[in-house]
Parts: structure tokens; C-alpha cells; sequence
């Protein structure tokens, strides 16, 4: 066991493995303070870039989610709700 974030968190060598956190690439899955399980994602450099808002009751949900996010990532396009501001020095 281990704190991280102010969370507790079961590693894979802990006795129970379904509360075990465990990394998918850049994703990680933990359970909150409510039994609940997110993901987050991590960059390169290990700082979190990004973070679930919803909770899942299964480690399977929250899984299918996290293949949904990778599916959707591949086909995201960069948009701008503002204009194109441009400059004349």
C-alpha cells in the first residue's frame, strides 16, 4: 500500500488484486475514496494530463472507456471556438 495524491492505493503485490492500480501506457486506473474506479493520463514526463469525470463501477467500465478515449484520440482534430487573430507589426 502506498499514498499517492492523498489517496490510498493497493499495488499489484497487494492481497487483493481487483484494487490494484495498474498502468495502460500512459493511462492509470485507480479506485477513488468511494470504491469507485478512474483513470488519469500521464505524459511522457509523468505529469498527469488529463483526468476522468466520471466514476465506474467495474474495472471493466472504466476500461471501455479508456479504449473509447484511444479510438476518439485518432481521429480528433484540433478546433478553435475563437478567431484567428493575426498580428501586423
Amino acid at each position: 500500500m502506498s499514498a499517492r495524491d492523498g489517496r490510498i492505493v493497493l499495488t499489484l503485490s497487494g492481497p487483493i488484486v481487483r484494487k490494484a492500480v495498474r498502468a495502460m501506457g500512459h493511462f492509470v486506473i485507480y479506485i477513488d475514496n468511494f470504491g469507485d474506479f478512474r483513470w488519469y493520463l500521464m505524459d511522457e514526463d509523468g505529469h498527469r494530463i488529463a483526468d476522468a469525470t466520471a466514476s465506474y463501477r467495474s474495472r471493466s467500465e472504466c476500461e471501455h472507456a479508456i479504449k473509447n478515449i484511444q479510438r476518439t484520440i485518432a481521429r480528433a482534430k484540433l478546433e478553435s471556438p475563437l478567431p484567428r487573430v493575426e498580428t501586423l507589426v
